[in-house]
């Protein structure tokens, strides 16, 4: 969705290139994330690294994905991994599967 930003460690602010027209709830979302981004330091003498925070540890793992998902939507007994990821069909269709069992696609 983000075609590129402006480099912040040399400018005032965010300055995103969106390659298509956002949405309003698109906008609201985008609006949250600046309100984040302002209280973010960015530290450009210090490396990159990717860092997942449930579990900082041992990294990321399908347990941690999964009890991180169930915390989130209160849907513990209804996780329908095996129904969506052990069946033989295409990858992009688990993927769209997998969004659907969770309530998570936008329409």
């Amino acid at each position: 969705m983000v075609n590129q930003t402006t480099d912040v460690a040399h400018s005032s602010g965010w300055n995103f290139h969106f390659v298509r027209a956002i949405n309003e709830k698109e906008m609201d979302e985008l609006s949250e994330l600046l309100d984040y981004l302002a209280t973010t330091t960015i530290c450009s003498s210090l490396d990159d690294r990717r860092v997942w925070l449930p579990d900082k540890i041992k990294g990321f793992s399908y347990n941690s994905s999964l009890s991180t998902v169930q915390d989130l939507d209160g849907q513990a007994d209804f996780i329908p991994y095996k129904m969506v990821w052990k069946s033989q069909i295409p990858k992009k269709i688990k993927a769209f599967g997998w969004l659907v069992a969770l309530a998570k696609l936008n329409t």
